[in-house]
């Protein structure tokens, strides 16, 4: 029987190691297909919402809505160029949730060339109204000319079941801001 150093790879090492990555890459694979990370669409059978168009007329749900939670983007009526927009986006927790208010809740938006905001990064403490069963967050945005200005971003907050059962969510967000 041949002796090996404590630092040396024998073939037989070698084989399973690449048996033992293969498993771990297989199982990877699988998480990532599991039912954990899959988008959330807002239950059985549920289609995604288009995106929203910007008319003033709609209130778009986005994609992200979930069985724990409803979100709705109220799309600003149209606006004078120079004249302030009211974006505003509303968290309702489902029945037996509610918003955690100790989460590090955060809206980012991105505002492109060509549109003004009151904010660009808004905390709890900026929101417009918030309690355990609504979150809002509205946000003035004025565009500098005529033309339709998409202003995309980013929201996160955490909706709880109980004290231990929280969950954190991240969604994206759209706004329309259109100037005539």
């Amino acid at each position: 029987m041949a002796h090996t150093s404590a630092g040396a790879y024998t073939p037989a090492m070698s084989r399973l190691a690449v048996i033992l990555l293969t498993l771990a890459l297989g199982a990877c694979a699988s998480c990532s297909k599991s039912k954990a990370h899959q988008p959330e669409t807002g239950g059985e059978g549920a289609t995604k919402a288009p995106p929203p168009q910007g008319t003033g007329d709609e209130v778009a749900v986005p994609e992200g809505s979930s069985d724990s939670f409803n979100m709705t983007l109220d799309q600003p009526q149209p606006v004078a160029p120079g004249a302030a927009a009211t974006l505003r986006i509303t968290v309702v927790p489902t029945a037996g949730y509610h918003i955690n208010q100790d989460f590090p809740t955060k809206l980012t938006l991105e505002p492109p060339s060509g549109i003004t905001l009151g904010k660009t990064t808004l905390a709890l403490e900026d929101a417009e109204k918030v309690d355990d069963h609504q979150l809002v967050f509205a946000v003035q945005a004025t565009p500098a000319a005529a033309g339709s200005f998409t202003v995309p971003g980013k929201i996160k907050f955490a909706v709880c079941k109980g004290e231990e059962d929280c969950e954190p969510k991240r969604r994206p967000v759209s706004f329309t801001v259109a100037a005539q």
